[in-house]
Formats: structure tokens, sequence, C-alpha cells
């Protein structure tokens, strides 16, 4: 299903998918909603205790879907 590459997200679940994206490992400082709305549009998951993009992540990224401010 590609609703994580059309769904609306939040500027700060934005940020928070960007920090995933740039490898943050700093988890504390995100909020955990953030990251159970990524983990539901199956735009990250969970390997090894780390967050990751999933494949829809990186599509997600690559096709700037997400807006920089």
């Amino acid at each position: 299903m590609d609703r994580g590459l059309r769904a609306q997200l939040s500027p700060n679940e934005e940020t928070s998918l960007r920090k995933i994206a740039a490898g943050s490992t700093y988890y504390d400082r995100i909020q955990m909603a953030h990251l159970e709305q990524l983990v539901a549009l199956e735009l990250i998951e969970a390997r090894d205790d780390i967050w990751q993009l999933t494949a829809m992540g990186h599509a997600r990224m690559a096709i700037g879907k997400t807006t920089r401010k």
C-alpha cells in the first residue's frame, strides 16, 4: 500500500522522519506519537533496536514528499 507516500505529516512528524533518515539515534528526543504514526504508515521500522526507514520511507524521501522548514 502506498498510503505512507500520500499521507500528510505534520511538520514535527516530517522532522522526525528526516532525523531518522539522517541516522539519528537520539530517539528520546523524538515524540513516541511521531514514531507510532511513522510506523503505522510503514515509513520506519525498528531493526536491531535502531529505527530505520523502510523501502517506502526511502521512496518518500526520494520524491521529496516531506517539506523542509
